[in-house]
């Protein structure tokens, strides 16, 4: 008899653990103030871009507003390309995105910049990107990227480009290419 109850009180939790979220007060998806909880299909996952745009937080307030956006592109370009570069090369851009972004195949890529595709990248070609980029994380458009807008934005930041796998020692086409 015993034996019984405790299982079935075993079930009852085990039950009750991997049961949906109850619908009610509170449970609206929010998180009290006006930014979206993300659903756990979506998963807590920033894009490897997050880590440049998070390093460019000057006041450190946890939000990135567009002026410190655009101050840190500015920044990001000069350490770049160095003061007298006009451009930079696909394989030049590889390399920041290795250690910027934290893998050579973080998006974006070198060729999402080149808007021109002349295979090299601009201040202005690099800017640009980086502003789009910064305008489809900012879901609630306020001019301000919060935390959660990170973790909650798409892992690949362009629907062109195909999510590459996170293994920098990956080699060869891209699956379904062609060389």
């Amino acid at each position: 008899m015993k034996v019984t109850v405790l299982m079935i009180a075993g079930l009852s939790l085990v039950a009750a653990c991997t049961s949906s979220p109850r619908k009610g007060p509170g449970a609206s998806g929010r998180d009290g103030g006006d930014r979206a909880r993300p659903t756990r299909s979506q998963g807590l996952s920033a894009p490897p871009v997050a880590l440049l745009f998070v390093s460019m937080d000057s006041n450190h307030d946890h939000f990135v507003s567009r002026e410190e956006v655009d101050n840190g592109i500015d920044l990001e370009w000069r350490a770049l390309a160095g003061p007298d570069r006009v451009h930079q090369s696909a394989v030049q851009m590889s390399n920041w995105a290795a250690e910027t972004l934290g893998d050579l195949n973080a998006l974006p890529s070198p060729i999402a910049f080149d808007s021109n595709l002349d295979g090299t990248i601009t201040a202005s070609e690099f800017r640009i990107r980086l502003i789009d980029i910064f305008g489809r994380i900012d879901k609630n458009r306020d001019g301000l990227l919060s935390r959660a807008e990170f973790l909650t934005a798409p892992r690949a930041v362009d629907s062109n480009e195909p999510t590459m796998p996170q293994d920098s020692q990956r080699r060869g086409p891209p699956p379904g290419r062609r060389q």
